[in-house]
């Protein structure tokens, strides 16, 4: 029997379950093993002392898998299936699942799908007995976006001794955490994603061409290839640094600045690097769009953020650009943006949470776990 994946009970479901189709039922299977044979999945179950026997959970279901190797912002599958009614899944090359902008059946065996921008990947197509029979089915990706509603601290805190930590990104695999302390990033690595408590530092840089004692809030785009961060000085700047080397500090590097009106305190890119909102201490946060992506130095001036409070000391957007945490001296509040990454769409979700009055950086690893920096250490919460 070959089985891989794991099982993820998130909100009583299963998640991330893979199974490889099989040919045979498994010779001494135990009861409660799982099995993908002939489409549908079967489970082994013994009943009092009688020898396992193997049920149904499923009614067959025929699959097919495209694979797009090109890329492209039109994909024409031709998957033989003998029906328009089916169900879609759709990963890029990158394995992450994504929605197709428009996805239209030419007949019975073949569905064109369109997307915003050329991409490779792959789509599986499913049609079987429980297959809805009204319309295309389409599997949406899991959200990315996190909620806090329910966050609670679980007793995780990462020690420094004698360090604020006024900034904080975790890499998206959750293998990296990243802070701001005064004028130096730390990076710490973590031998299992998202937990704090396996934690070790592999590296520590000065930046150059700072400005003030304190800097606040840090973003790295997806590559690794760009940190920003906010200099504390009377100019305000938005401070822009390259590393030569992906996620390597030691291959850090100054390259420009960007002036914003207000003492920054956090910043947020878009994943292409596009768009930008900048918070500042006073309270308040203002959106940018850039000319060319991840240059700060062609930045326009999009509109203020809709939303105000007494201080904000750090600001979270997540990847998909539709949820904003905004942090101050003793809270989190949660936002829902109209449109993705444009904070002057912002209306708050009426979802606040106390924090230690020393909070200052906030960072997420996917919609699993929030860490709060503050005063000689940073805290892990449980979303």
């Amino acid at each position: 029997m070959d089985f891989h994946g794991n099982i993820n009970l998130k909100d009583n479901e299963m998640q991330q379950l893979v199974f490889e189709q099989e040919t045979s039922f498994p010779v001494d299977a135990v009861a409660g093993s799982i099995v993908f044979k002939d489409n549908a999945l079967y489970m082994c179950v013994a009943l009092n002392v009688a020898d396992p026997i193997w049920i149904p959970l499923t009614s067959s279901i025929d699959t097919y898998v495209h694979e797009q190797t090109s890329t492209a912002t039109t994909w024409t599958i031709t998957h033989n299936l003998g029906e328009e009614n089916v169900i879609l899944q759709v990963y890029n090359d990158s394995n992450e699942m994504i929605i197709p902008d428009t996805v239209t059946p030419t007949d019975t065996n073949e569905i064109v799908m369109t997307f915003n921008t050329a991409i490779a990947g792959r789509a599986i197509i499913m049609f079987g007995d429980e297959i809805p029979a009204n319309g295309i089915g389409i599997i949406e990706p899991p959200s990315a976006d996190p909620d806090i509603s329910n966050v609670v601290f679980n007793s995780v805190n990462l020690s420094t001794p004698g360090i604020d930590n006024h900034g904080i990104y975790v890499k998206e695999d959750g293998t990296k955490l990243y802070s701001i302390t005064f004028t130096t990033v730390k990076e710490y690595t973590l031998s299992t994603p998202g937990d704090l408590s396996t934690a070790t530092q592999t590296g520590s840089e000065a930046l150059s061409n700072v400005s003030s004692a304190f800097l606040y809030g840090l973003h790295i785009s997806e590559d690794g290839l760009n940190l920003y961060t906010g200099d504390d000085d009377d100019s305000h700047k938005i401070k822009r640094y390259t590393l030569s080397t992906p996620w390597l500090l030691s291959s850090i590097s100054y390259h420009s600045s960007y002036i914003t009106p207000s003492q920054p305190s956090g910043v947020a890119l878009s994943s292409d690097g596009l768009q930008m909102t900048v918070s500042a201490l006073s309270g308040n946060f203002r959106y940018y769009t850039l000319g060319t992506s991840w240059d700060i130095t062609t930045a326009t001036f999009g509109g203020n953020g809709n939303v105000t409070q007494s201080s904000i000391t750090d600001m979270f957007i997540s990847p998909t650009g539709l949820r904003m945490m905004l942090t101050g001296y003793g809270f989190v509040r949660q936002y829902t943006l109209g449109t993705a990454w444009d904070t002057t769409t912002a209306t708050y979700d009426n979802i606040s949470v106390g924090l230690p009055v020393s909070s200052r950086g906030l960072g997420f690893f996917s919609n699993a776990k929030m860490y709060v920096g503050i005063t000689n250490g940073i805290n892990e919460y449980d979303i």
